[in-house]
């Protein structure tokens, strides 16, 4: 059962409004069935006086425990439970909002080294694509270096045909 704070406010009204504390069962009495449940001051005190007769019909075994019951739930105690709730209700809210703070707190962190991540990625992507570029350019360059190669050794052995040729004409 969740007790609403009006709920908390109507028992601590009811409780200061009744007679106040201790109560106790004075036990059985003379004028009928039941456990009477005094209060209002000490026992035989000049402020002592009836409470509630804790009686069930055909269930006297239950009177005592009902009595004791009631006197147990006197309006010092209701006010003390009540108090009680209410602190303990302000230290849980304190402590959500501690643990919500510190959540939102790792949640900015976390939600920072996403972005780094995809900051990483993109600066990733980009220096594949100019490694590709200069890979690229890199076998253009081999390539023209490798055509320059072959034509200069064709060119050598052409020199060297036309010399051979040349000596073969001057020698005639």
């Amino acid at each position: 059962m969740n007790i609403t704070n009006e709920q908390l406010t109507k028992l601590e009204k009811l409780a200061q409004n009744a007679t106040p504390s201790p109560w106790y069962n004075s036990g059985p009495d003379d004028h009928g069935p039941g456990e009477f449940v005094l209060g209002g001051g000490p026992p035989d005190s000049a402020n002592e006086g009836l409470v509630a007769v804790a009686v069930r019909y055909g269930h006297h075994e239950k009177d005592k425990a009902n009595a004791n019951h009631i006197a147990a739930m006197d309006p010092d105690t209701v006010l003390a439970l009540i108090a009680e709730m209410r602190l303990l209700r302000e230290k849980v809210k304190a402590d959500c909002c501690i643990q919500l703070s510190a959540l939102q707190k790792k949640d900015n962190e976390l939600r920072a080294a996403q972005q780094r991540a995809i900051e990483s990625l993109k600066e990733l992507a980009s220096l594949r694509n100019r490694i590709e570029e200069l890979e690229f350019e890199n076998s253009q360059v081999i390539d023209a270096h490798t055509n320059l190669i072959t034509s200069t050794a064709t060119d050598k052995i052409e020199i060297q045909r036309f010399r051979a040729r040349m000596a073969e004409l001057e020698g005639k």
